[in-house]
Formats: structure tokens, sequence, C-alpha cells
């Protein structure tokens, strides 16, 4: 950003805090029209709001009022949805709960990331804002306040949130893993064999596969590993690990990890390292 605003010739100012009384006092004196919120990290003020001439409006990762909070992409793709969009908002106090000014329904791909949506939701989402401002200018802005009764929220994600739990279906571990990529990544421990400390491995893509496991056996067991991938025994089905992580080591396929790692059908995968 700051790289970007330089090569343009742009004001460029990086608060602390955004709220306090020195930056509201400094930004009132450039005497802005509007403000643009995208991806911000800190909620503003009444104070801060009332600035600007036409207030402020923010692009949000989601339909609204769905996912409101600090994760919409990941929280969609994680709870199965099949299609989101980009919101653009009128801010207020409350987080992201102002009137909605314009959105777009994207289509979510079945095998598709966290981080690959969000590039997807960045291009759908600016065309959509240029609209919003050229409305406001001209004096034909509609709003339309969101349905409370349809709130759902999205809470920011910690680097222990991608712990795997194996005690889930198939389908459901999948999402889990899109929505944990590339951060704050999915992870798991694979034991190495008897006397050694588990690995800690970041599963980067997975799938549902179409092997079926036998009857009896534990979530979090190998059914099989080879070029094909790591088949592992979830609550219900078979996921199979295509592409993996290891802890200080490179991204890599499966097939590379098992060139350096024994991996037999029983060994176990699991959510403690110990």
């Amino acid at each position: 950003m700051k790289r970007f605003a330089i090569e343009r010739n742009l004001l460029l100012y990086q608060a602390g805090d955004i709220n306090e009384t020195y930056w509201v006092r400094k930004l009132r004196l450039l005497q802005p029209d509007l403000f643009l919120v995208i991806a911000y990290g800190q909620k503003l003020s009444n104070r801060l709001l009332e600035v600007a001439k036409y207030g402020a409006i923010n692009l949000h990762a989601s339909l609204l009022p769905k996912y409101r909070g600090a994760a919409p992409i990941n929280w969609a793709i994680i709870n199965g949805e099949t299609f989101t969009g980009p919101s653009v908002i009128r801010m207020t106090e409350r987080m992201d709960a102002g009137d909605i000014l314009a959105q777009k329904v994207v289509p979510i791909g079945a095998e598709e990331t966290a981080g690959q949506l969000h590039d997807r939701l960045a291009e759908a989402g600016a065309p959509l804002v240029i609209e919003v401002i050229r409305d406001i200018a001209l004096g034909q802005l509609e709003a339309r306040p969101q349905d409370e009764s349809r709130t759902t929220y999205a809470p920011r994600l910690k680097k222990s949130d991608g712990r795997i739990c194996w005690d889930k279906g198939v389908r459901d571990l999948a999402n889990f893993i899109r929505g944990m990529t590339p951060w704050p990544g999915a992870f798991t421990f694979i034991k190495q064999g008897r006397g050694k400390k588990p690995l800690r491995i970041v599963v980067d893509r997975a799938g549902v596969s179409d092997s079926v496991g036998p009857q009896g056996v534990k979530p979090g067991r190998v059914l099989a590993a080879d070029a094909q991938g790591i088949r592992v025994a979830t609550h219900q089905g078979v996921l199979a690990i295509t592409e993996l992580t290891p802890a200080g080591g490179r991204a890599m396929t499966a097939a590379e990890f098992l060139n350096g790692h024994r991996v037999r059908p029983g060994d176990r995968l699991s959510d403690a390292g110990a």
C-alpha cells in the first residue's frame, strides 16, 4: 500500500487508533466527501463517521446480513455455502449492520479455497464500489435496511482454530480445510513410528475420496497412502489428502511427502501433538 501511494503521489496516513482525537481532527481538516473502508481492522466511531460529507461506505465480503464479522469468506466455505458475494453498505457504529447499498451474488467453486474466493470477491467488489460512489454523486443512491432476523456471524480466526477434528463427516472436513486455506491453515499430527514425536502437517488440499473404508475404523486412521494421496477414515466417508506442508518444510504433494516419510495403513492422524 505504501509503495502504491508513493508511486501515485497519494497522501498516506497509517494510524494506530483511527478514533483518537488527533486523527479525527486531522481527517476533518481534509474536508472529505466520503470514506471508503475495505478490510480495515478497526471500528469507526460515530464521531469519525460524521466527519465526511456523505459518511462512510464499506465493502464487505458476504451477502449481508449473513456472516457479519472479520472472517466471512472462511466461514462461508466452512459451512458449505454454495454462493456468497460482496456487499457495499453504509457504515454505522454497529459492526456490518448498516443499510445495504449494493450486492452481487458470486458462486463458490466446489474445490475453491478461502484464498481463491477472496481474490474473486475483490474483483467483483471493485466495480460495485464504483457504482455506489457514482450513485452518491448523482443523488440516486438506493438503500435498504438489513433483515436482522437473518443475521449470522463470522468471528475472527486464530491459528489454533485450524486444528482438524477427525470425528466429523468427510464433506464437513473437506469444507473446513478449504475454508482454512491459506490462513490459518488446517493442521493435524501424524505419528511417525514408535518413540518418535508426531509430525505437524498443514493440509493444503484434500477432497472426498471415492474409496469406501472398512466398517469400524476409527476416524483419523490411514486407510491407504500412495501417489494418489493419503486416504483417511472420517466419521462418515474417506478424505484424500493430496497436498500438504510438513512443519519446517515446503508445500508438496502427498506423493512427494511419502518419498521422505513412511506412512502406512493403520497409522493415525490426530488433533493432538503428544
